[in-house]
């Protein structure tokens, strides 16, 4: 489900129309968030029941385990719903309501243990069946979303199948496209298009056209790019898939077929249009709510189990040497969009991301604890963090910093095709070798071969190999410095 067509389902239920639509969305949203705080409630007396009473043996556990159990069920209904993950719109779009319920999740975990750790009873309740709770709270409000997004959708008579354009074309090409799609079928579907031609005959080259179109992307979100060519039209087909295809976005040619209806192998219509897809995001929403859903599980526990550990590391760092212990810095992340990457410090300076200067092998600026800290990768555990955050997952490519991508974007075809998922903690091209220092551009290119290998042939056990092979990578490889 799009965000124009949630904001015009909303919109007709909050102007009233649809009588049986409104009626369907107002027991739907008054009925769903019992439903997962039973879910909640139900798994964690159901695990409890499994581990603690039938593995472990324990027969009088109820009194001890209720408590956080019903505190963590309320506290899950409460941080949701101040998240607005209870919202009609979030309901129908399943990948945004998954991901906001498994982070109010996490959060009312967190709250849980703290409050344990401040009433000094953590003993009375076993971890791993706090952590198994866990794990089958993510994996039950995951699954029951998912049913929801269908049902609503349904329920609602919505067209889960509308999609937002963006044309990109000469006036030739763009008017042809138009009338194939056909008018009725225009107006809701086009967002804008782009025509290489400008007022007073003069073309616009490639480059501004597609600058253009990209600035536009970033506050307008789109499904599809078509890109429309006249016969005699110069746009650079091979250009524009370089410039979009690092977006999350399927770039389509549109073959000027005219109205005939020929059964092609492997072509699109949308309405009368033949349309061959030239790219394509790597992952479904559906696999992106999977990774998400997996990230936000790992990264939440990783961070509560090895919180004594990354407690002992920054007061090491601040003993060592004057400065912060978290090193914070600027770099693209999905989209190119940047964000803020944490980092144990490893130098004796914090350089911005205009002074910045890759390190090398026995650099001066390394302090004696940073350099076991960087061979060892326990100088990227803040970013667990960025992980829960949003930011990141855990596997991907690496964040590069901003100074590094603007060198290596210029001189490596396909570089910010990288961006077309979230950087990770670890990633493909790290468990290949290729991590450290980057001298020479070869360095940088087999990286990136590597990273874009990862992401065209995603799967989630893809994920769990990369995981799996990277603490024998860390203690193996010497190409960290």
């Amino acid at each position: 489900m799009t965000d124009i067509e949630s904001d015009k389902i909303q919109a007709e239920l909050e102007n009233g129309s649809g009588r049986q639509r409104t009626l369907t969305a107002n027991v739907i949203s008054e009925v769903y968030p019992f439903i997962e705080f039973a879910i909640l409630f139900c798994s964690g007396l159901l695990v409890a029941e499994i581990y603690v009473g039938g593995i472990l043996g324990h027969t009088t556990y109820f009194q001890h385990y209720i408590w956080p159990i019903t505190v963590t069920s309320l506290l899950t209904r409460t941080v949701l719903t101040l998240g607005k993950a209870y919202q009609l719109r979030t309901l129908i779009r399943f990948f945004d309501g998954a991901e906001r319920a498994v982070v109010g999740i996490a959060v009312a975990f967190t709250i849980t243990v703290l409050i344990a750790l401040f009433l000094g009873n953590t003993g009375d309740f076993s971890r791993v069946w706090f952590v198994s709770w866990f794990a089958v709270s993510v994996a039950s409000i995951w699954t029951a979303r998912a049913f929801a997004s269908h049902y609503v959708t349904r329920s609602l008579s919505l067209d889960a199948e509308r999609q937002r354009l963006v044309l990109v074309g000469d006036a030739d090409g763009l008017e042809r496209l138009r009338t194939q799609i056909g008018v009725s079928n225009l107006q809701d579907l086009v967002l804008h298009s782009f025509d290489v031609a400008l007022p007073g005959g003069k073309d616009a080259s490639d480059a501004d056209i597609f600058k253009t179109t990209l600035e536009y992307l970033k506050s307008s979100p789109a499904d599809t790019i078509i890109i429309a060519p006249s016969p005699n039209s110069d746009l650079s087909i091979n250009a524009a898939v370089d410039q979009f295809e690092h977006l999350p976005v399927r770039v389509k040619l549109f073959l000027d077929l005219g109205l005939q209806d020929i059964p092609l192998q492997g072509i699109d219509k949308l309405g009368n249009a033949h349309v061959v897809e030239l790219s394509k995001p790597p992952l479904t929403e559906w696999e992106r709510a999977l990774k998400r859903a997996f990230d936000v599980t790992i990264s939440a526990i990783a961070l509560i189990l090895l919180s004594p550990l990354l407690t002992l590391v920054a007061a090491a760092i601040r003993w060592e040497s004057p400065g912060p212990a978290i090193y914070r810095q600027q770099r693209h992340g999905r989209d190119n969009e940047p964000f803020t990457v944490f980092k144990f410090r490893s130098m004796t300076v914090t350089e911005s991301t205009g002074d910045f200067k890759q390190a090398t092998r026995n650099d001066a600026r390394v302090t004696r604890l940073g350099s076991f800290l960087r061979k060892s990768s326990i100088d990227e555990l803040p970013q667990l963090a960025n992980v829960l955050l949003g930011d990141m997952s855990i596997v991907g490519p690496r964040p590069h910093p901003i100074a590094l991508n603007d060198k290596f974007s210029a001189l490596i075809p396909r570089y910010d095709s990288r961006h077309r998922v979230k950087p990770g903690i670890t990633g493909w091209a790290q468990i290949k070798g290729h991590r450290g220092p980057t001298p020479h551009v070869a360095d940088m290119q087999k990286r990136v071969d590597a990273d874009l290998y990862y992401i065209q042939n995603w799967s989630f056990w893809f994920d769990i190999k990369i995981i799996a092979s990277t603490p024998f990578v860390a203690l193996l490889q010497r190409n960290a410095i």
